[in-house]
């Protein structure tokens, strides 16, 4: 029923935790398929210690690096439903059979997250958006699928031939979701079923940089998929607004305004989420955003001139309106 795709590189102090949260699973039909990247630490020693006849245990000739890694693992993986895993992290008892269970009940779902705990150096819980509007709203901007937590149809992979781009590296799993959120409905699964382990070597801490100029891409060809041909400079702006980052000048502005119309007109076409809940998340942005720059005379002009503000309840216009009177 499943297949469990776990890469290892130098998981030596970790691996084998990790590989008996997926053997003590309380759903017990799966394969797990460990890749070990020519480790140089004792990863191999650490794997080869356990012994299970679901373990499929893959040794690279060479360093091939994490999406070769990823990709090799989903060609080899048998099963209905494609399960990731890390090295580090930890997978609590039920997390399968929960995923399981949500993926036979919702067929109209091809990746299914879930809530995780981190630990280590950070420890908080992280509560993702679990309905499929609300996620590919927030993949307009960032990722919103923990990695190591993901389920996958293994059906939606092979029918489009869906593999991790080497071009995006330290956001492919990101690109990825971003193709698929015009093939396929999204969840997640508001439980902690995962716990992330927070160090040092994470991607997100030693590769920060290069992950989000790679992000700042995979946005850009989001919006090639509504149509929109956009450079970075302006994806750079329009996060800036979605993450809050009110401080933009008249210039950055009108950019914004003139995206958010496009992707309002756009998504009637494409149909990436549904026309109500886009209209209700552009419409925030922009007057959060004009509302904080009302001070501003030019803003105040754009504002009341807009077809993006039509999108805005007349109640809220009218306070935009008055406070920039007062």
């Amino acid at each position: 029923m499943v297949s469990v795709v776990l890469p290892a590189y130098n998981a030596g102090p970790y691996i084998a935790e990790a590989i008996n949260s997926i053997l003590t699973q309380t759903f017990s039909d799966f394969e797990l398929i460990v890749v070990n990247d020519c480790s140089t630490d004792n990863t191999e020693e650490q794997i080869l210690a356990i012994s299970d006849s679901r373990i499929q245990y893959i040794k690279n000739a060479q360093n091939s690096g994490l999406i070769y890694n990823l990709n090799l693992g989903f060609s080899l993986a048998k099963g209905k439903y494609i399960v990731r895993m890390d090295a580090d992290d930890i997978s609590l008892p039920t997390r399968i059979a929960e995923q399981v269970a949500f993926m036979e009940a919702n067929p109209t779902v091809g990746i299914c997250g879930t809530w995780f705990e981190s630990f280590g150096s950070q420890n908080q819980v992280a509560e993702y958006e679990t309905g499929n509007d609300a996620i590919k709203l927030r993949m307009l901007y960032q990722c919103h699928f923990c990695h190591p937590t993901v389920i996958l149809r293994k059906s939606i992979i092979a029918e489009n031939n869906l593999t991790y781009d080497k071009a995006f590296i330290h956001a492919e799993d990101y690109e990825l979701w971003g193709r698929m959120a015009f093939l396929t409905d999204f969840a997640n699964i508001g439980q902690v079923l995962l716990k992330y382990r927070v160090h040092g070597e994470n991607v997100s801490q030693k590769h920060s940089a290069v992950q989000g100029e790679n992000s700042g891409k995979v946005i850009q060809a989001i919006f090639k998929r509504f149509g929109i041909d956009v450079t970075l400079e302006a994806v750079a702006i329009w996060v800036r607004a979605c993450y809050a980052d009110f401080d933009l000048n008249t210039g950055e502005i009108r950019t914004l305004e003139n995206l958010m119309d496009f992707i309002v007109q756009e998504n009637k076409r494409v149909k990436y989420v549904s026309q109500s809940a886009l209209e209700d998340f552009i419409s925030q942005k922009w007057y959060n955003l004009c509302y904080n720059n009302v001070k501003n005379k030019e803003v105040q002009t754009i504002f009341n001139s807009s077809n993006i503000s039509m999108l805005s309840p007349l109640k809220s216009r009218l306070k935009f309106r008055f406070k920039g009177l007062v």
